[in-house]
This record gives C-alpha cells, sequence and structure tokens, in this order.
C-alpha cells in the first residue's frame, strides 16, 4: 500500500469531524451575534453574519450552543439561508415561522445559497427538524 493510501486509510469521520468542530469554533470566537428585539424590547433572534463563506459551518462549533443558551434558551431553531449567514431563534416562545418570506429570499438571492432546512441545535446535536416553504 503506497504511503498516500495509507494515510488516506488512516483518516476516520470522528477525526474530519473534530478537525471541522476545531476549525468552526475558530469561526466562531471571531464573531459577535447581533440581537434583533421586538418593540417591547422581547428578544427574537440573532444573527451571525460574515463575509467568511464558511461562516455557516460555527454551528458545528461546541461553543455555539453555549453562546445562546442564556439568552435563547437551551434548544435553538437555526436557519442557514447562505454561507455568510446564520439566524438562530429561541426553541420555546420563537416566531421563526414569520420569518419564511425573509429567509426563502435570502436563499433565492443569494450568491451562495446554502439551505431552506430549519434546523435543531440542543444538547443531543444538531437535527433538520422543517423546511421554509413558500406561504
Amino acid at each position: 500500500m503506497a504511503a498516500e493510501a495509507k494515510e488516506f486509510a488512516a483518516v476516520t469521520s470522528e477525526a474530519v469531524m473534530e478537525s471541522a468542530r476545531a476549525l468552526a469554533s475558530q469561526r466562531l470566537a471571531q464573531m459577535k451575534p447581533e440581537y434583533f428585539r421586538t418593540k417591547k424590547k422581547v428578544l427574537q433572534h440573532a444573527v451571525l453574519e460574515s463575509s467568511d463563506p464558511l461562516t455557516a459551518t460555527v454551528v458545528f462549533a461546541p461553543e455555539f450552543l453555549p453562546m445562546f443558551a442564556d439568552t435563547l434558551g437551551p434548544k435553538l431553531l437555526v436557519a442557514i439561508p447562505d454561507r455568510h449567514t446564520v439566524i438562530v431563534f429561541p426553541r420555546l416562545a420563537s416566531d421563526y415561522r414569520d420569518y419564511a418570506g425573509p429567509i426563502i429570499a435570502r436563499h433565492k438571492d443569494a450568491t451562495h445559497p446554502a439551505s431552506l432546512e430549519l434546523f435543531e441545535v440542543s444538547e443531543a446535536g444538531l437535527r433538520a427538524v422543517g423546511t421554509y416553504e413558500q406561504p
């Protein structure tokens, strides 16, 4: 077996995810969320935005959930309409459905669209829980 083949064979999905999490942590450390509130000062959502085309990967950072836990709760809903934008909603008492139009428009108009899926981030990890569709 050639040296390159041995190196490739040594790569595991766990090693790839560990590396991805480390890189996501570095990106997240460079970012500061912008919080949005209602007129009555109720926290609606947060946005992480960057010119980095790998901004969307910050959801894999181990620090992602703790970054928002005190303000948005222990379970989050996340929309990633393009590579540069991550929109974070509280899982409970959330109005995430009201943002379907703007999220779909942002995805459609993006040079690098990412996803119309809605993800839940919790202690259990990341999982898709729905899809934004035109009302």
